[in-house]
């Protein structure tokens, strides 16, 4: 006789019964709650708890129920940007640089990617940290090499 340790499940499933039904998608709420009825809470139907375990790691949010993620960071690290640019002139790698790493950004991602989003800013902002100036000394362009890569 071997008991089966439901701690794991019954916390999933507060965890997921804490949304509404409507804050995950239909087709994976449904086996969700197809898995939850067919789960016996005895230790008889270990395979049952396992099955469920699984079912319960590729629930799916929702996408239009979940809040959209805050891209504040990103506005605020592209609008540094243009205000660099009219500041001062950079060299076309420093410009190519920090425009590769805007043109990464996926809008439209909801609260559950969160962290991507503040990656794209902190990838923003790392390029415009390492942007290099163009200076010109005596009539002649030159760069700031402290600041070159």
């Amino acid at each position: 006789f071997r008991a089966w340790d439901y701690t794991k499940i019954n916390d999933h499933i507060a965890a997921i019964e804490a949304n509404d039904a409507d804050y995950y998608d239909a087709d994976s709420y449904a086996a969700y709650l197809a898995k939850k009825d067919a789960l016996v809470w005895n230790y008889t139907y270990e395979f049952y708890a396992k099955a469920m375990l699984q079912e319960l790691n590729f629930l799916k949010v929702n996408p239009a129920a979940a809040a959209a993620a805050d891209y504040s960071a990103v506005e605020k690290a592209i609008a540094a940007y243009e205000a660099k640019k009219e500041a001062a002139e950079y060299t076309a790698d420093s410009i190519a640089a920090v425009d590769a790493e805007i043109a990464k950004v996926v809008y439209g991602l909801n609260e559950n990617h969160q962290a991507e989003v503040d990656a794209f800013a902190a990838a923003i902002n790392a390029a415009i940290d390492a942007m290099v100036e163009v200076v010109v000394v005596g009539g002649v362009e030159t760069v700031d090499k402290s600041r070159m890569p």
